[in-house]
């Protein structure tokens, strides 16, 4: 059965709440940076954190696809609607920090890698 979207009359006041703390989350991660760059790690941590908490508030509430309903300018993109279907999620995955990449990489393909530049 198709989900239908209807507007609501909080819908503007909620959207600017969730722009206002994107927004400050923003500002200040800007500002701990620009006060003490060796703060970075602690930074990306911390945002990673609030993603993976956020991807999991996404999967109580993910629609399947057969439902659809999103809103006029929207699409169903992997259970949430959003303006486009861009996989964002398999780009997060390579967006790994980059100690991570490091740690994740096999030393077979280490060796492969030094192998071809020669």
């Amino acid at each position: 059965m198709l989900r239908e979207w209807k507007p609501s009359s909080e819908d503007a006041t909620s959207l600017a709440a969730v722009r206002w703390f994107a927004n400050t989350i923003e500002n200040f991660a800007i500002e701990l940076y620009a006060t003490d760059r060796e703060s970075f790690p602690d930074i990306e941590r911390v945002l990673r954190d609030t993603l993976a908490k956020l991807k999991g508030v996404k999967a109580q509430f993910s629609v399947p696809d057969e439902e659809n309903g999103c809103p006029d300018g929207y699409v169903l993109c992997h259970g949430v609607c959003a303006p486009s279907c861009d996989d964002l999620e398999s780009e997060s995955r390579e967006a790994q920090p980059a100690t991570a990449r490091a740690v994740s990489a096999s030393p077979e393909k280490s060796k492969n890698k030094k192998s071809k530049k020669r």
